[in-house]
C-alpha cells in the first residue's frame, strides 16, 4: 500500500487473528477499495474500474 485516504475495520475472516483492513487508497499503483486479511501485509481489491460510484472514499468510514 502507497496511500490511504480512509482506513475502516471489520470483522476478521474464518481463523484470521486479526481485524480486516479497509482502505480507500492505492496499491501498487492502482486506486480503489481494498481489503487485508493480514494486519496489511498483503491486499485485495474489492472493487473494479466499472464500479465506482459516487463518493464511495468517503462512505466507506462513516
Amino acid at each position: 500500500m502507497t496511500s490511504a485516504i480512509n482506513v475502516t475495520f471489520g470483522k476478521e475472516a474464518p481463523g484470521a487473528s486479526y481485524k480486516a483492513v479497509y482502505i480507500a487508497g492505492v496499491v501498487d499503483g492502482v486506486s480503489g477499495a481494498y481489503r487485508s486479511d493480514d494486519g496489511g501485509a498483503n491486499w485485495i481489491r474489492i472493487n473494479d474500474d466499472a464500479h465506482q460510484y459516487g463518493n464511495w472514499a468517503d462512505a466507506m468510514a462513516r
